[in-house]
């Protein structure tokens, strides 16, 4: 059967007869939202998507040139399983975010070492658990 996408659940079969089929409604999307989040370790699948990951925060760093802090989720420095990138953060703010659970939905890259990450545009961004 050959379906319509105008025509809600109606498909006509390959001789043209119309039939009704039963359409059922989808679970969300896992990677859709913090709602529904994939784990960190399906990050590098993610490569070059916007998804929702979410994980641990084992360690954090800071770039005071770039002004740029680091929150390593998963698994920490130097072998971190993905990476969140906040610009424009203080470096006081990086120490609360230790050991906490956090979500973040955004575009995930892979970088050339092989590192999942993203740019958050704030702290708000993140969603704590």
């Amino acid at each position: 059967m050959v379906g319509n996408p105008f025509d809600r659940g109606q498909v006509r079969d390959v001789a043209g007869v119309v039939a009704w089929q039963v359409v059922s409604r989808s679970e969300p999307v896992a990677g859709s939202s913090c709602d529904h989040p994939l784990s960190w370790t399906a990050a590098g699948s993610a490569d070059g998507s916007i998804a929702a990951l979410q994980g641990p925060i084992v360690n954090t760093g800071y770039n005071p040139e770039k002004h740029l802090m680091y929150l390593n989720i998963g698994s920490g420095y130097p072998d971190p399983g993905f990476v969140v990138e906040i610009p424009d953060t203080d470096l006081d703010v990086r120490f609360a975010y230790r050991g906490r659970n956090v979500c973040v939905q955004d575009m995930i890259q892979v970088d050339p070492q092989g590192v999942p990450r993203t740019t958050a545009d704030s702290l708000s961004a993140l969603v704590l658990r």
